[in-house]
């Protein structure tokens, strides 16, 4: 008997929709539709691909050059509404049409970072790469994409160096000043900037800098949590490292807090076969739990 497990709830009718590879979060639209082309010779339409959503928007791109402006800059992508629920999408290698979503309470993302895209009916936009989604300032592209895989270099430099022996200072001091640039030319929910943070965390756990490695580490989890669903698996991974870092700082209740949550996401992926494919969830739950028992009855 085949069981089919939902990660999320399904109205009754609703056709079933099966990743053929990365989701939402993981590859923008246009990579997502290139790489299932290649591989597979389809283009995808499911709900995903085929309506206008925050991660495509965000997971890519440079922030606009105004200050108070919190829209999005592409560097590829064409944007053009043909009807008041109709964005025509463009780039070097693809064209799609996508719907455009009623802004609810749980679409103000999309409003605040592609205002543009989303106003009133019958107005209509076109917006070309280098121009801001949301109040149309221009960026630079050819200096911001040099200037961002200059900082990007850096922060790979400090990752190919991190061993078990430490890692040297000046390349933290160097992949921080990268990361401050890199979060002046990128959109502060791109998912450069959240594995900026990842590299820079995971070079501080290895110093024993836990204190900055849990900064890093929140702040990259709190941009995943921006271009994942809420409870997606990739978020679990990411509190599984911050729950060890919270334990190395002896804050057994924020660590007991993040292996919930863990469990909580792992369990809805893989049921009650959870235990079985991740044995140390529990080991570590188990010693947080005693942990924080043992400071409480001090």
């Amino acid at each position: 008997m085949l069981l089919i497990r939902s990660t999320e709830f399904v109205p009754a009718w609703h056709p079933l929709e099966l990743s053929y590879g990365p989701q939402v979060g993981q590859l923008d639209l246009q990579d997502r539709q290139n790489l299932l082309e290649e591989q597979y010779s389809f283009k995808c339409q499911c709900s995903s691909c085929s309506e206008l959503n925050f991660s495509d928007l965000i997971i890519n791109a440079f922030r606009c050059p105004k200050a108070d402006c919190l829209g999005v800059v592409s560097h590829v992508s064409h944007y053009k509404k043909i009807e008041d629920d109709l964005l025509q999408v463009s780039g070097a290698s693809y064209s799609c049409r996508l719907s455009l979503p009623v802004v609810s309470k749980h679409k103000m993302g999309i409003s605040k970072v592609a205002h543009m895209l989303i106003k009133e009916n019958g107005v209509t936009c076109d917006i070309g790469p280098g121009y801001c989604l949301s109040c149309g300032c221009y960026r630079d592209l050819e200096f911001s994409v040099t200037a961002s895989n200059s900082a990007m270099f850096n922060i790979q430099m400090l990752k190919d160096s991190i061993t078990s022996k430490g890692v040297p200072d000046i390349l933290i001091s160097d992949a921080l000043e990268s990361l401050s640039h890199l979060k002046m030319i990128r959109h502060p929910y791109s998912k450069v900037v959240a594995q900026a943070e990842d590299n820079i965390a995971e070079a501080y756990v290895r110093i024993g800098e836990f204190e900055r490695a849990m900064n890093h580490c929140i702040a990259s989890i709190e941009i995943l949590e921006k271009l994942y669903p809420a409870e997606h698996i990739v978020i679990g991974h990411e509190l599984m490292k911050l729950a060890s870092i919270q334990l190395s700082l002896d804050d057994h209740a924020a660590a007991l807090s993040s292996i919930k949550q863990v469990e909580a996401i792992f369990s809805l992926y893989y049921g009650s076969h959870m235990t079985k494919i991740f044995p140390y969830i529990e080991a570590f739950k188990r010693e947080a739990e005693s942990l924080l028992e043992e400071t409480n009855s001090v």
